[in-house]
C-alpha cells in the first residue's frame, strides 16, 4: 500500500503540518526535525500526491512552454539545437523554483495548439512568438482560462504585429547583428557577404543597415533558407561563379554559416584565412565545427528568468498579469572563425 503523509508523520513522531513544511521548503522546521522528516519519507517510500496537491494549493508548479515544431515554415524547427539549448535552460530555471517544464510544440495544425492551451494543467504559458495565429491563440485562450502568459518576440516581430496587449521579452537582434558587422569591419574587412534565411529575413536588413552606416556599399546576399545543405549550394556556387570573392561572410543562421564554412573548404580554400564566416544562434554545433564559429548568442538565461519569474509572481498573486514589455540582446561569442583578410 503506497504510504501517506500521516505514515511519515507517525513515524518522524510529529504532526502532519511539520511533514508538509518540512516536504515542501515552508514554514519553520528545525534542522534536526527535517533531517527526521526525510528520513521517515525514504525509508517509507513516501512520494506527495501531485494531484491532490495541485487540488489544495491550486496551483500545478508546472509552466507550459511552446516552441515552433516541425512543419510550422518558420525558422529552425525544435530538431535544431537551438530550440534545444531553449528547452534545456528553460527547464533548469523551472527547477531551480521546485517547477516542471510543460513542454508543446505547435505546428500548421493549430486544432492541436488549441487543444493544449485549453487542456494541460498548467500555472500559466510562455511562447516563442512567430507570425500567425499562434500568438492570438496563446494570448486569448490564456485570458479566458484566467491563466497568467508571456511572450518571447523579436524586435522586428514586435513592430509588425498588433500584441500592444501581450506581455513580452523583446529579443534586440538588431544590436548583436551590429556587433557583429562591426566586428568584421573592424578587422578590415569590406566585401562581405549575407547569407540570409530568406527574402524577408530583420537580421539581414539590420546587418546591411550597419555596413551602410559604415560606408560599405558591397552588400551582396545570397539565401540560404534556413538549411546547412542550401547554405553550401549557395555558397559553392558563388566561389565558382565570382571574379572576386568575398572575404567575409555573416550568416543569420549558425546552421547556413556551417554549410558555407563547408563550402568554402571543399573548394579548397580556408577559414578564416581566405574568408572569415559570423553566424548566429551560437547552437552547440559552432563550437565543435572546424574552425570553432564566431557567432551571435542570445542570453536565454536572461530571457527565461524573467519569463518565469512574471509567470510565478501572477500565480503566487493569484492574477492574470498587467501587460509589461522587457528588453534583452545578448554578445558575439568571439571564436576562431573570423581573421583580418590577406590584404590587409
Amino acid at each position: 500500500m503506497r504510504a501517506t503523509i500521516r505514515d511519515v508523520a507517525k513515524a518522524a513522531g510529529v504532526s502532519v503540518s511539520t511533514v508538509s513544511y518540512a516536504l515542501s521548503r515552508k514554514g519553520t522546521v528545525v534542522k534536526e526535525t527535517h533531517k527526521r522528516v526525510l528520513a521517515a519519507a525514504e525509508k517509507l517510500g513516501y512520494v506527495p500526491d501531485a494531484k491532490a496537491r495541485s487540488l489544495v494549493h491550486n496551483r500545478t508548479n508546472s509552466i507550459g512552454l511552446i516552441l515552433p515544431g516541425s512543419n510550422t515554415g518558420y525558422d529552425e524547427d525544435v530538431y535544431d539545437p537551438f530550440y534545444a539549448g531553449v528547452i534545456s535552460v528553460f527547464a533548469d530555471e523551472l527547477a531551480k523554483i521546485g517547477n516542471w517544464c510543460n513542454l508543446c510544440l505547435f505546428s500548421e495544425n493549430d486544432s492541436a495548439l488549441r487543444e493544449y492551451l485549453t487542456d494541460a494543467a498548467v500555472d500559466g504559458f510562455i511562447w516563442y512568438a512567430v507570425p500567425g495565429k499562434v500568438n492570438e491563440l496563446v494570448n486569448t485562450i490564456s485570458v479566458r482560462r484566467g491563466l497568467p502568459r508571456i511572450g518571447v518576440f523579436s524586435l522586428a516581430a514586435e513592430s509588425g504585429m498588433d500584441i500592444a496587449d501581450v506581455p513580452r521579452v523583446i529579443i534586440n537582434e538588431g544590436k548583436m547583428v551590429a556587433e557583429a558587422a562591426e566586428h568584421l569591419i573592424s578587422q578590415g574587412h569590406t566585401r562581405i557577404l549575407c547569407i540570409s534565411s530568406r527574402e524577408w529575413d530583420p537580421r539581414t536588413d539590420d546587418f546591411l543597415h550597419t555596413l551602410k552606416a559604415n560606408g560599405l556599399q558591397y552588400s551582396q546576399v545570397i539565401y540560404g533558407e534556413y538549411s546547412e545543405a542550401r547554405a553550401y549550394e549557395k555558397m559553392t556556387e558563388l566561389i565558382k561563379s565570382s571574379e572576386a570573392l568575398p572575404t567575409a561572410v555573416f550568416a543569420t543562421s549558425d546552421y547556413m554559416a556551417i554549410g558555407a564554412v563547408r563550402a568554402i573548404r571543399d573548394a579548397g580554400l580556408s577559414v578564416p584565412n581566405d574568408i572569415s564566416v559570423v553566424g548566429y544562434d551560437d547552437i552547440i554545433l559552432s563550437r565543435s565545427v572546424t574552425p570553432p564559429l564566431t557567432t551571435c548568442r542570445h542570453d536565454t538565461g536572461a530571457i527565461a528568468k524573467a519569463t518565469i519569474e512574471y509567470i510565478a509572481k501572477c500565480r503566487d498573486n493569484r492574477e492574470t498579469g498587467e501587460v509589461i514589455r522587457t528588453e534583452v540582446s545578448g554578445k558575439l561569442i568571439l571564436r576562431d572563425s573570423v581573421a583580418p583578410p590577406k590584404s590587409k
